[in-house]
């Protein structure tokens, strides 16, 4: 980050502080960084458990009138409890602890009779500069946003918590923010701010994968006829 002699005398007229609002800002990029990253390796791992399952993630719909989106809703959290059930069975350390969806799946459920959301003193204490935000719960599972994905993904992510001797995803944080400033003499002077962060995110332990399950959910008629979803 950089910052010009005549912001700097302006911020500094009116009570600001200049240097206060770079690493502000700095910061805040470095942790979108770092969820960013996590939630990238997860998403892998999650996939490579449904790969080696063959997860069906298709919700069968039907014509008749009984059908309406409250019954494609519970669908949809059944597909949640029964990857919470795989995982708890083939991880043997416990049962999933919380879901990642999309905006366009979180605001579906949202209207589910047992969806208990989360208070507005806590999201809004909670929410900051995190990438990813916990809406509430659905039974046992926390339902987490991820704004990287698009409002209409079909994604969901269900992973479990563990242990620290268990296995599953590791961050191993070095230096989480290091900042430095120094004057550029390209810039005549002027002061440059710059923060770098050092961590490593890696699977650990055996079978890693087996505490998360990553699917796309696909809507399909009786008679196989794939149809569209929407939230």
């Amino acid at each position: 980050g950089e910052i010009t002699r005549e912001q700097f005398q302006d911020m500094t007229s009116y009570g600001y502080d200049p240097y206060g609002f770079i690493n502000a800002i700095l910061t805040n990029e470095c942790s979108q960084r770092i969820n960013f990253d996590i939630l990238k390796a997860l998403h892998t791992l999650g996939k490579k458990h449904a790969d080696a399952i063959n997860f069906n993630a298709k919700i069968v719909v039907s014509d008749v009138l009984h059908e309406n989106s409250l019954t494609i809703q519970k669908q949809v959290v059944s597909k949640f409890n029964l990857a919470s059930n795989i995982i708890s069975t083939r991880s043997r350390v416990s049962p999933a602890d919380w879901v990642v969806v999309g905006a366009g799946i979180g605001t579906a459920i949202m209207d589910m009779p047992t969806f208990m959301a989360t208070p507005a003193t806590t999201f809004a204490a909670a929410s900051g500069n995190n990438a990813i935000y916990c809406i509430g719960n659905i039974g046992r599972l926390k339902v987490y946003i991820d704004p990287y994905l698009e409002f209409d993904s079909t994604s969901c992510l269900v992973g479990a918590v563990g242990t620290e001797q268990s296995p599953g995803l590791k961050f191993m944080p070095y230096i989480l923010a290091d900042q430095v400033t120094y004057p550029s003499e390209a810039l005549g002077g002027q002061n440059l701010v710059s923060m770098t962060s050092r961590y490593a995110i890696a699977p650990a332990g055996a079978h890693p994968e087996s505490l998360y399950l990553g699917f796309n959910l696909k809507l399909a008629k009786v008679d196989g006829v794939e149809a569209t979803f929407e939230a």
